[in-house]
C-alpha cells in the first residue's frame, strides 16, 4: 500500500455541488436509500466539520459531519467519508478521519456535540475511538446491520447517556 500526500483542507462553501457530485460518483445511486443518507437529507452539514482531500487541484475525497438527534439530544453523524476509487487504501481516508475527529473533539466543548455516530466497518473506525452501539440503545430510520452502527464519545462517558431513535435535526430559518 503506497501512501499519497494530498492537501487536507476545509471544504469551501462554493464546492458544495462539486463535493456532492464526488460523493455520488463514489457511492453510486443506491447511496440515497441508506439509513445514514435519510438522516442527512435536507439537513445542512456542519461547515466547520467538512473537509476535502485535494491532489493536483482535483478533489479526491470528502468527509462531513451532520447534526442528528439521538433520543432527546443532538449528536454528530459522520458521513459520508468517501474516497475516489483510484485513491482507496492510500491513507487518504485516514487523513480525513484524523482531521475531522480532531476538529470535532475541539468543537465538542463549545457546540455540545460530544458524541459522533456512524454506520461503517468497526475495524476501520475503531482506531479513531469508535465502538459498536448495542442495538437496543439505538434505532435508525431505515434498516441497517446493527454490527455497523458505531459511536465515539468525545468526552468521558458521553456515549452512555444516549438511547432511542436517531432522527434528522430540522431547523427552521
Amino acid at each position: 500500500m503506497s501512501h499519497i500526500l494530498p492537501v487536507i483542507r476545509p471544504e469551501k462553501p462554493a464546492e458544495k455541488l462539486l463535493v456532492d457530485q464526488l460523493t455520488r460518483s463514489i457511492f453510486g445511486p443506491g447511496a440515497a436509500t441508506r439509513a445514514a443518507a435519510a438522516l442527512r437529507e435536507g439537513v445542512p452539514h456542519c461547515p466547520y466539520l467538512a473537509f476535502v482531500a485535494e491532489l493536483d487541484g482535483a478533489l479526491i475525497a470528502t468527509i462531513r459531519f451532520t447534526p442528528v438527534r439521538w433520543g432527546s439530544d443532538e449528536v454528530l453523524m459522520l458521513g459520508p467519508l468517501g474516497v475516489s476509487k483510484a485513491f482507496v487504501k492510500k491513507g487518504v481516508g485516514r487523513s480525513l478521519m484524523q482531521a475531522g475527529m480532531e476538529v470535532a473533539q475541539r468543537a465538542a466543548r463549545s457546540d455540545g456535540h460530544d458524541v459522533v455516530i456512524l454506520v461503517g466497518d468497526l475495524p476501520y473506525y475503531q482506531p479513531f475511538g469508535f465502538n459498536r452501539i448495542p442495538p437496543e440503545r439505538i434505532s435508525l430510520p431505515r434498516p441497517v446491520d446493527p454490527a455497523r452502527v458505531l459511536g465515539c464519545a468525545l468526552s468521558t462517558g458521553a456515549l452512555d447517556r444516549f438511547s432511542g431513535a436517531v432522527e434528522p435535526v430540522l431547523r427552521t430559518q
